[in-house]
């Protein structure tokens, strides 16, 4: 394919185009992920070709080597295509780390969240369609950032990235009322808007508590519970969530004879990673289209896999093969709900706690998009060394993902006691 240099100042990329491709239709790509990275209000930016004065329309055929072009438009927009442009060379983004006031960062268990806060509540089903979500630097869950018993402590923080607005969503329950031998902690990377992440959040913990309730075993009641609640989003809300959707990456920790059983439920490309004896344990394996399972799943339900810039991505859309929501890709009516382009079962992990476990972490991709798992655990004992703190430790991880551009969230579940393990 032909090439076209883009430059957004200070980062000059050269890139791959269609041939014959408008100025318009690579706006619209660019809009669609085609760099990697959904560049939103992609519309808003105007083309401009060196040396000549007034913006292309977006009926002319975008200029590829040797010539040049330059991008004018929204700062957000153009940041947002930066770090696209950048992820293209391995560079680096310019973009400098947030500061975060003290009054959005960590608060403890027994405070409220101050009153100029702007996380909200979940609305009440059913729930309109909005433009916008609350925009969030701190956690944007259900979850304090910090809450501990005698065994367990749990530490969750987010920021958001060059995004329109704060799409994770996080929970966390050490002790569940009616059954305090389990424990129960989630991440939720929501797409295409907040509400499901945020339904996900404060309503999955309560429905795997009652398949647990009911008999079935633990990871059996992991894969009920998320295909009861994927259910129940589609039969009982007023909103049809065809383009909305979510990622689920939970753990369930059972207590039985002073020890701990854990299970890992992954829908989707959140991720999961277990610290033993200092090193990273996987929990999930990212869901991805061209996984080759996944991918024969997909075309048999009649939709296509394609390489749209770096990501693979269903009929040029969902670059993930499995999440809540997200009904468009479960629309085939011939076909059972685990045959579908897109699924919300889960694939579970079933681990023994040990002596060697220290902590296990639960983040949304785009922490991984900086880190790779034995990175992250790396960095994290790095930083708590360093900081003396899992706060602190935690959030300093945080800001240095913020670079990839995404929303970034980590649930951090800690052992304390020795007798916690088998």
């Amino acid at each position: 394919m032909p090439k076209v240099d883009v430059t957004v100042e200070p980062v000059s990329v050269e890139i791959e185009v269609p041939y014959e491709c408008t100025v318009g239709q690579w706006k619209r790509m660019l809009g669609d992920g085609w760099l990697g990275d959904k560049i939103l209000y992609s519309n808003r930016l105007q083309c401009y070709l060196v040396d000549r004065g007034g913006a292309l329309g977006d009926e002319e055929h975008i200029p590829t080597l040797p010539k040049r072009i330059f991008m004018k438009g929204p700062n957000s927009v153009l940041k947002m295509l930066e770090l696209a442009l950048n992820k293209q060379s391995g560079r680096r983004s310019s973009k400098p780390i947030p500061k975060v006031p003290p009054e959005r960062g960590y608060m403890p268990k027994a405070a409220p969240p101050p009153a100029a806060s702007p996380v909200r509540p979940a609305p009440a089903d059913p729930v309109p369609p909005v433009a916008k979500a609350p925009v969030v630097a701190s956690s944007p869950s259900p979850l304090w950032p910090k809450d501990q018993n005698s065994r367990l402590s749990v530490y969750s923080a987010g920021y958001q990235g060059m995004r329109p607005y704060m799409e994770d969503r996080a929970c966390g329950l050490l002790a569940i009322p009616g059954y305090p031998e389990a424990s129960v902690f989630g991440v939720f990377d929501g797409h295409g808007g907040y509400q499901v992440a945020q339904m996900a959040a404060e309503r999955l913990p309560r429905v795997l508590v009652e398949k647990l309730k009911a008999g079935a075993e633990p990871g059996e009641a992991m894969k009920d519970a998320f295909c009861s609640f994927d259910d129940d989003l589609r039969q009982n809300s007023s909103t049809s969530f065809q383009k909305m959707g979510s990622t689920a990456i939970m753990t369930l920790l059972l207590e039985a004879a002073g020890g701990y059983h854990l299970y890992c439920a992954n829908c989707g490309d959140s991720r999961a990673v277990l610290c033993r004896n200092d090193a990273a344990v996987a929990l999930s394996q990212d869901q991805k289209p061209n996984n080759p399972e996944e991918r024969q799943r997909i075309e048999a339900a009649g939709g296509k896999v394609g390489l749209s810039g770096p990501c693979y991505r269903i009929d040029s859309g969902l670059n993930l093969s499995r999440a809540l929501g997200d009904f468009l890709y479960k629309a085939n009516r011939e076909l059972p709900a685990e045959h579908q382009k897109v699924i919300c079962l889960p694939e579970i992990l079933e681990v023994q706690i040990n002596s060697e476990d220290q902590f296990f972490v639960m983040a949304s991709d785009g922490v991984f998009e900086v880190f790779s798992s034995d990175q992250l655990i790396e960095e994290l004992l790095k930083e708590r060394r360093r900081l003396k703190t899992w706060p602190m430790a935690v959030d300093s991880i945080l800001k240095r993902a913020w670079s990839s551009g995404d929303n970034v969230s980590i649930c951090l579940v800690e052992f304390l006691q020795a007798d916690v393990v088998a």
